[in-house]
């Protein structure tokens, strides 16, 4: 082996500090490549600014499938609709003349005409007397499998207030809909460690399909401390009854005819009053309770009600009286039940099963403008919500104004 010599010891000492040197400067070289600050500053601009571009997009994405799920739990609540009205000869579910029925005759009032052939006059899953989901649940899962609540057991109410927890998820409830949380509205007569805050309802009947005519208001009458006999008819009946001591129980099953829509008198429940069932509403998205002094959400967890857990004033309504608007579900509560597109669509199920999207504009307005504003669009439109056959008498109490006194409505 050769001897290393001093002058080759110094090369290659040279060539060591040669070598160290270039791997420094590569290595300072590559940091002096990088991006500087104003560089980055403006790649996170071009960023921010892409995002900015983007994220609505996928906002109105997310909100275009929310929509379409909401489409289908429409749709499958129409079709379970349709199953139990060719069961029960096309009556409708969910009204206090059919599947609340009990409810109706066992608090103090009395539907003093004969039972119709084949009506549902009571539903034992209703939670309620507006209570339409419970029983188009027995009919898609079978009645045994839903506990009804029982009198004599002491544990009605705990059944009863889990009915109707039960009726406001899953498939009862629209995805667009989590701004509506409630809470229960705790009474003397009501257990609040029972009836606890609840998903807010997110589909709505409409009380004008759901209450009968005049002729029903006409055959009400009072039965203190008396049993209901259904077999009994008006002619042959023997009870002591006496006219209603409330008049507010007469329009909470019934509509009279002199009302800003009057519909036929003989109408009942019964979707053998539609012309065209492809253009009235079962079920539409909408909130309930929404009480526009305290702008709050609750519910009241009675038997009955004037309209109830589940049914609203139709959208079309607009009338109002002083500056208290009737209608809060389509009115003060706008923001809530439009709740798809740009907050100016509501999705609805109609009884021939089919779903679809309706339309508002003008409804972007402050409270204090609502007495005077009429919103446009054809969500609108009472032929969606009124039995065939309606008579127009107040338009001014409508949104579609338009509409003469006098017009019938399809």
């Amino acid at each position: 082996m050769a001897r290393r010599t001093k002058k080759n010891q110094c090369v290659g000492r040279e060539v060591g500090r040669c070598a160290g040197r270039d791997v420094h400067d590569r290595v300072r070289g590559d940091w002096r490549g990088g991006f500087s600050l104003p560089e980055l500053l403006i790649v996170i601009a071009i960023i921010v600014i892409l995002l900015a571009l983007l994220l609505p997009s996928l906002s109105k994405a997310r909100e275009r499938a929310r929509a379409l799920v909401c489409l289908a739990n429409l749709r499958g609540h129409g079709n379970a609709e349709q199953m139990y009205r060719a069961t029960y000869g096309e009556w409708i579910v969910g009204s206090p003349l059919t599947t609340g029925n009990y409810f109706t005759k066992n608090k103090q009032i009395y539907w003093g005409t004969r039972t119709p052939k084949n009506a549902p006059c009571y539903n034992r899953l209703a939670s309620m007397w507006d209570d339409y989901a419970t029983p188009l649940r027995s009919v898609t899962l079978g009645a045994s499998s839903i506990a009804a609540p029982d009198e004599s057991t002491g544990n009605a109410e705990i059944i009863r207030a889990r009915l109707v927890r039960e009726a406001m998820e899953g498939a009862f409830e629209c995805p667009s809909n989590d701004r509506c949380d409630v809470s229960a509205f705790d009474t003397n007569n009501f257990d609040s460690s029972v009836w606890k805050p609840i998903k807010g309802v997110s589909y709505m009947t409409m009380w004008t399909l759901m209450r009968g005519g005049q002729n029903v208001i006409d055959h009400l009458y009072d039965y203190p401390g008396v049993a209901y006999d259904p077999s009994q008819s008006d002619e042959t009946d023997t009870q002591v009854k006496r006219p209603l001591t409330d008049p507010a129980k007469a329009y909470d099953v019934g509509q009279y005819s002199d009302w800003d829509i009057g519909v036929p008198a003989q109408y009942m429940p019964n979707t053998k009053w539609f012309r065209d069932t492809t253009i009235k509403v079962f079920l539409a998205d909408g909130t309930r309770y929404f009480d526009e002094n305290t702008r709050q959400l609750d519910y009241y967890p009675l038997f009955r009600g004037t309209k109830g857990l589940w049914m609203a004033t139709p959208p079309s309504s607009a009338e109002y009286r002083g500056s208290k608007v009737i209608g809060r579900e389509y009115n003060h509560a706008a923001s809530l039940s439009y709740r798809h597109g740009n907050n100016d669509q509501i999705n609805a199920v109609f009884f021939d099963g089919h779903a679809g999207s309706l339309q508002v504009s003008g409804h972007k307005v402050s409270r204090s403008q609502l007495p005077s504003t009429c919103f446009s669009g054809n969500a609108t439109d009472p032929k969606y919500y009124y039995p065939s056959g309606s008579i127009v008498n107040n338009p001014a109490a409508l949104h579609m104004s338009s509409l003469g006194a006098g017009t019938k409505l399809p």
